[in-house]
């Protein structure tokens, strides 16, 4: 049975200036696996996937997400500003692929630069 997987941001991360950075660890919700940085998918279908992102200070830096599966980027949400993201997009998987994500900000000042953790940061799996 193919049911809603999910993680979310377990510890700040601060990422480096202008460089696509892998975002981790994540905490797994139920009846999900964490793979290093991965959300393991257990089971296969048609998917909405849902992302989310807060960031910890100066809503107005640039700032960017994207999600890969199995190392190939499958979506990015484009760059923007503010501090939280969210977007959802299609997405077909099958049992042990690795959704992953990468995000990317402008900003010489590091605390411009926290991903928060907590639960304004997460990766969903939502079979449809």
């Amino acid at each position: 049975m193919f049911i809603q997987q999910s993680v979310t941001k377990n510890g700040d991360q601060t990422l480096p200036s202008s460089t696509w950075t892998e975002v981790g660890p994540w905490t797994a919700g139920s009846n999900s696996t964490v793979t290093g940085n991965a959300l393991r998918v257990n089971g296969s279908g048609n998917a909405t996937i849902e992302v989310g992102s807060e960031w910890g200070a100066l809503g107005t830096t640039q700032k960017d997400w994207r999600v890969l599966k199995n190392g190939s980027v499958v979506w990015t949400k484009g760059s923007g500003v503010g501090l939280t993201f969210t977007g959802s997009f299609a997405l077909s998987v099958v049992d042990g692929d690795l959704l992953t994500v990468e995000g990317w900000v402008n900003s010489g000042t590091s605390t411009n630069r926290i991903v928060k953790t907590g639960a304004n940061t997460y990766l969903r799996v939502v079979p449809v």
